[in-house]
Parts: structure tokens; sequence; C-alpha cells
């Protein structure tokens, strides 16, 4: 066993021919700091003179460290010093060559480290030894996260070729960044697969014949409030949400008075009060890592982003546009231009990611084509829909469009299929527009947007009978309209019945 001996670092002879001259100050200091805390860890290699002065082979590192940190030098005889010792010794000097590249530094890190947990017998420190991330950090006077993230890319580049040819560390990262984001997609997708595989196996969205596809959806797509239907769902359960609310006020008009928030006031209180009531349930139902897209007025916006901070989400206060390309409806065009875009604040919980990172806060789309439309007064183009889901959704995630209208969400979802297998639910309150939705999502992407293609004909859809009397009628249903505007003797009374109601 060798002998490890001590001596005032002052009383070492540095021979003036080493090749080393420069040294990083900084990661000396951390040494130093690393010996303070505790001890040097591995020994300097010296040799005795013909006077007994004690000469410097390797570590100088060390050797400079324990003079900052005022401690004696540990160190071995060259001709005491055994293999292992030696070997250690000569890993560390590799690694503080001048002119090492980046696979070179890390792949020095990574072979010190290897073998000095097979010396110690595992990987972990404990009573019985053992060697951690940590050791090799206090070994190299660096950070423990700085250590790992290098061990780390060694690992990846031993069993990646792309990312032992990258040019750069930085480049390094950004692949291995890109190679886990890609391995955690295809294990995610692959546990969606498989749970898929055990729900609804009587019904299935991918066949060629509508009744499955139309089964499917009906499942999918729930008739009633939010309130309501919520609570067949856990708390937490949602991992996405896409929300539409209907604000009552003409978002695509600007009136002659001024189109300010002025105009809505006499709407403002019910309004918000039921909104943020929704809200604070959508926030309880959603996921601790969770987001949230949330289409809104935007003369509404600073009342908008202080009810999101109220119910627990994290925004920076920019919204996401929407641009409709051909689109800029006004009712007066003589004197305001055309509104041809809508704001969705992104709210987010916790510390969930973007999975598309850097994408833009603009979307741009087609306008909504009455193919899309169809009944529905406010139909969404499904690739704004299909924008927000890429830009959030991991395979297997649970999406909610809690008011869902046309069905876009689900459509949008459905397109991500292969890729993510999405498990999604909708809901409506409007009949017509929850049978509607049902339609939209069995149709799909490619005929919604194209056009039939040739495979069965869908059932065609027949409107419930409207009630004889508007007192059995939710008021601002699209039933509602349709009785005001064939009843225009009782317009009258419905206000005044409505106005009792708010």
């Amino acid at each position: 066993m060798e002998t490890l001996h001590k001596i005032n670092p002052a009383e070492v002879v540095v021979p003036e021919d080493r090749l080393r001259k420069d040294f990083d100050e900084r990661k000396i200091r951390n040494l130093a700091d690393s010996f303070k805390r505790y001890g040097q860890i591995s020994p300097a290699l010296c040799r005795k003179d013909n006077d007994d002065s004690i000469i410097l082979v390797a570590g100088e590192r060390r050797l400079r460290a324990c003079k900052l940190a005022d401690m004696d030098l540990l160190y071995v005889l060259s001709n005491e010093a055994n293999d292992t010792t030696l070997r250690e010794i000569e890993f560390e000097e590799n690694y503080c060559r001048e002119n090492l590249t980046w696979s070179e530094e890390v792949d020095a890190k990574n072979e010190l480290h290897l073998y000095n947990q097979q010396r110690y017998g595992g990987t972990e420190p404990g009573k019985d030894g053992g060697h951690s991330i940590k050791d090799t950090a206090r070994i190299l006077g660096e950070s423990v996260g700085n250590v790992a993230e290098d061990l780390e890319l060694a690992q990846y580049a031993e069993h990646f070729e792309e990312v032992a040819e990258a040019k750069k560390k930085t480049d390094a990262k950004k692949i291995v960044k890109r190679i886990k984001a890609e391995l955690k997609h295809r294990e995610q997708l692959a546990k969606a697969i498989i749970a898929e595989a055990d729900d609804e196996a009587e019904a299935n969205p991918e066949s060629d014949d509508v009744d499955d596809r139309l089964a499917y959806f009906n499942n999918r797509v729930l008739l009633g409030k939010l309130e309501e239907r919520l609570d067949q769902f856990e708390d937490g359960f949602f991992d996405i949400v896409i929300w539409d609310p209907p604000w009552q006020v003409g978002l695509d008009e600007v009136r002659k008075k001024g189109g300010g928030t002025r105009d809505f006031k006499d709407k403002d209180d019910p309004l918000f009060e039921r909104f943020q009531s929704q809200l604070k349930l959508l926030s309880r139902k959603m996921g601790n890592e969770s987001h949230l897209y949330l289409f809104f007025g935007i003369v509404h916006y600073e009342r908008i982003y202080q009810l999101l901070e109220d119910a627990s989400f994290e925004t920076n206060g920019i919204p996401i546009i929407w641009y409709k390309q051909g689109a800029h409806v006004t009712r007066n065009p003589l004197i305001w231009p055309g509104r041809s875009y809508e704001p969705i604040a992104y709210a987010r919980k916790g510390s969930k990611d973007i999975v598309r990172q850097g994408s833009p806060d603009l979307i741009i789309t087609p306008m909504p084509t009455e193919n899309i439309k169809q009944s529905h007064p406010a139909g969404k183009h499904p690739d704004v829909m299909l924008d927000l889901l890429k830009r959030s959704a991991e395979p297997g995630n649970h999406v909610l469009d809690p008011m869902c209208g046309s069905g876009m969400t689900g459509v949008a979802a459905e397109v991500l299929r292969n890729t993510h297998k999405l498990d999604w639910w909708m809901i409506e309150k409007e009949p017509t527009f929850r049978d509607l939705s049902v339609i939209n999502t069995t149709r799909g992407y490619s005929d919604l947007i194209h056009g039939a293609v040739e495979r069965p004909p869908i059932p065609e859809y027949v409107a419930p009978p409207i009630p004889d009397d508007y007192h059995e009628i939710e008021p601002g249903s699209a039933a509602w309209k349709q009785f005001w505007e064939e009843n225009p003797e009782q317009q009258s009374e419905m206000l005044a019945w409505k106005k009792e109601q708010v």
C-alpha cells in the first residue's frame, strides 16, 4: 500500500520547464474551496532530488489550491506510487492540458469518473465506499451540475454519432436536448397507444365506417354546461385546455359610440362573475403542469389577465394573435377598420415547457369558410387549434375544450392521432352545436378544409323543435335567437323577462 506524505506547498519545487504555464484561476479557487470543505481526495505526484528536495511531477492544480486553502499538500513519491494513483493523476493531467476539444474534455471527465466508480466499488457513496458525481466534481474543482452535464454529453457522444461530430459543446447540448425530447415522445406515444387499445374498443375513430366514427366521437363530445360535466373528471386531470367562451359582445363589430369597454358596461358584471367561477373550476381540473389557451375580446385585456392570475395561472401578459387572412368584418366600414384578428391568452400552471419552443406570438390561417363554420356564428379554423396543440401537446395528454362550439379542437386533435394519441374531450351546452361538433369530428380535417371525399355520406342532422313558450328557452342560445326572429310581436316581453333572469 502506498504511503501518503504531507508537506507545506510553499516547500514544493515546481520545475521551470513544465509545459503547462496558464491556469484558470476561477477553477483553482473552486478546487481550494472544495479542499476546505472535503479535504484533498487525490494526491499529487512528487519525487525526491539528490538533496531531498520535493520536486513536483504532476498535480500543480492541487498544489496551487492547497496554497490558496492554506493547507498541507498530500502527495506520493513516484517510486512509491501504485498503478491506481498514477493512472488517476494521468487522467487529470490529460484533462488539464491546453487546446482540449470539448469532446476530449468530457471524455476525460467521464473516464476519470468511471475509473473511480470501479475503483471504489459503487456509483453512490456510503459506508461501504462508492464514488459519486459529487466526488468527481470535488476532484476537478468544478460544480456538480457542470460535471453531470459533461458526463451526460460523453455518454450521448458514445452512442449518437450526431452528438460526437458536433463542432461546439453548445451544439452538442442542443442535439442531446432534441434527442431526449424525441425519445420521450416515443415513450409517451407507446404508452398512449396501449392505453387507447384498452379504451372504447367497440368504437373506432379510424374506421372507414361512418357509424363507427360517429359512435366514438359521440362519446367524446359531452352535452351540458361545463360546471356540470366537469364533475365526471378528477381534479388535476387535464394537461391542455383550449377555451373560447361566448363573451356576448360583438367582437367583430365596432359601435358608433366609440368602440370602448363602456359600450358593454351593463354586461360586464354578470359576464365576469360567471367567467371567474368557471376559470377557477377549470384551474382545479387542470394538472400542476398544464397549459391554457383562452380566446378573449381585446376590450377585456386587463381584466382577463388579472382574473387568470387570481386563478393561480402564470402569464407574461402578451397574447398570441390569431390573424384570419381575408377577414375584416365591421358594421361601420366608413369610419372603422375591419377586425381580422383575435387575441388568445396563453397561461400555464407549474413549469410545463412549451413543446414547440420558439413558436411566435402570431398564428396565421385563412378565414374560416362556410364549410367550416356552417351553422355556428363564431366557428374557428381548425388550423388555429392545431397550432395551439402542437405548441403544448405531448403523447397521451388529456385535452379539454369546455365550450367547443363547432368542435374544431377535436378535429385538430384527430389530425395528431398517429403522432400523439391525445385523450381529448369537448363540452357544449347547445344541443345543436354539440351535434355539429360530433359531425365535424366525424367528417375530419380533410373534408372540412378541402370538401367531401369519397366515403359514405354522413347522416343529415335534424334540429330539435323550438319550444312554443320562450320561458322554456335559455336566453342567448341559438333556440332563443330563432324564437326571437320568428316571433317579433313577443320581443318586448322576451327582453323584459331576460333582464329579470340576469
